[in-house]
């Protein structure tokens, strides 16, 4: 068991704020102050401040004591919920199953195997999101404690704006392939990678179905037409992938949440890969019942400004092009395809090398959707300002805005208000309202 019922003022305040709040700022001072986190409530319940979250089910709480260093495995009145009333105990007793597997996975010792990188003024801006933290740094977060959360929760990296100049929020991402600086981009803030101990994507277990474990998705920049996403498959080495070997990719799971994105399929077809308004693994010629408008023009505007032709998906398992039929069947032997293979008139987005920061101007812009093959440089400022000028009309970027953010509003000044509210933008006062909305788009588009 844990110490005797404490008579310090501090522990038994922790005591109490574990056992009924989420206040884990609170919490934090408190035991910055002294409180010690082995402390009890005494007889007959002897739950420190740990069992207390883990019994009510305070995530937040339980997660942040543990990342202060709270025991896992003192003894305690388990109140019929196992037999030795450890925190994870309690939790699983009371159905508290995220609590659960944040336990066991800081039982097994997986935080803190790996290697952590940050890269600075470049990110991956809407990809790969999963999970936000509203405002860490008014949570009473630290970095570490990001680092933490995204290793115990199996997370692959994180994207923040330490100076809250440009966001605010903590922008949790996982993807089913080992990212690296070169899959970044420029944008304001950084972007803090994890790599498991012995390399390897932590969601690399994804890569199941037709693909063989080889399927690629990404967001170049841009909308891309069946035929871009053709020819960039084709330049990477690889091909689209057909419907079916989609579907068996995703398992029903959208890769990526929350968005509205279809990927050009073999067949003259698009599948859903989000799950904003369509289900994953959706196929617009079979289901929606016709092939898209902007299938062969990236920028038509029938259904609204184009946002949701922005990834493309393909696999390197086979190289080259799968029999056009598009049934859903691999051919026995596949071409080989290679860059130089693709129509001169399909323009293509080339990796760009750039150099370290000595030999970059401050005002070098690298180009949208280029890869960066380089050191990061600082080239948040000019990535913007062309992310900027890119930004549809007021009305159009507005619609965006709420597809992508889920606000509202009468009007357009209360969609870019509510819009500059939920991406933590505050630096806004005397600004016209073109100028927030374009602060907006920046922060969403972050190239």
């Amino acid at each position: 068991m844990g110490q005797t019922g404490s008579t310090n003022a501090l522990n038994r305040e922790l005591n109490h704020v574990a056992s009924n709040t989420n206040d884990t700022g609170r919490a934090r001072r408190l035991v910055a102050a002294g409180a010690d986190l082995r402390s009890t409530n005494g007889y007959p319940w002897y739950h420190t401040p740990l069992h207390q979250a883990a019994f009510h089910g305070r995530f937040a709480m339980a997660e942040t004591l543990v990342a202060l260093g709270a025991p896992l495995d003192l003894h305690s009145n388990p109140c019929g919920r196992g037999t030795t009333g450890t925190p994870i105990e309690l939790a699983r007793g009371g159905g508290h199953h995220r609590i659960v597997q944040m336990l066991e996975a800081a039982a097994k010792g997986t935080c803190g195997k790996g290697s952590w990188v940050c890269l600075k003024n470049v990110d991956m801006c809407n990809q790969g999101d999963v999970e936000f933290v509203r405002n860490w740094r008014q949570g009473g977060k630290s970095v570490e404690d990001l680092r933490r959360m995204a290793e115990a929760r199996g997370h692959m990296a994180f994207s923040i704006d330490p100076s809250g100049r440009h966001f605010k929020h903590c922008a949790f991402k996982r993807f089913d392939y080992q990212l690296t600086p070169a899959h970044c981009t420029p944008s304001p803030g950084e972007i803090h990678i994890f790599t498991p101990a012995g390399g390897g994507a932590a969601a690399a277990a994804a890569g199941g179905g037709g693909g063989g474990g080889h399927v690629h998705h990404l967001k170049p920049g841009g909308g891309y037409t069946y035929k871009d996403s053709e020819a960039l498959a084709a330049a990477k080495g690889g091909r689209l992938l057909t419907l079916q070997e989609a579907r068996d990719f995703m398992k029903g799971k959208p890769l990526y949440p929350r968005e509205d994105q279809w990927c050009a399929v073999q067949g003259r077809d698009w599948v859903q890969v989000g799950n904003m308004h369509h289900h994953p693994g959706k196929s617009h010629v079979k289901d929606c019942g016709h092939y898209p408008p902007w299938g062969d023009n990236a920028n038509n505007r029938t259904y609204g400004f184009p946002s949701w032709n922005q990834v493309v998906l393909y696999t390197t398992s086979g190289g080259g092009a799968a029999a056009a039929a598009g049934d859903g069947s691999m051919p026995t032997a596949l071409p080989s395809y290679s860059a130089a293979a693709v129509p001169a008139a399909v323009p293509m987005r080339q990796p760009v090398a750039v150099p370290t920061a000595a030999a970059v101007p401050t005002a070098a812009v690298v180009p949208q959707g280029a890869l960066i093959t380089g050191t990061p440089v600082a080239g948040g400022a000019a990535a913007s300002s062309s992310a900027a000028t890119s930004m549809p009309p007021l009305r159009e970027a507005c619609e965006f805005f709420k597809r992508e953010l889920g606000v509202n509003g009468k009007s357009l000044v209360d969609v870019v208000d509510a819009s500059c509210e939920m991406l933590g933008i505050t630096d806004v006062k005397g600004v016209s309202l073109m100028q927030k909305a374009e602060k907006c788009w920046v922060c969403i588009k972050g190239q």
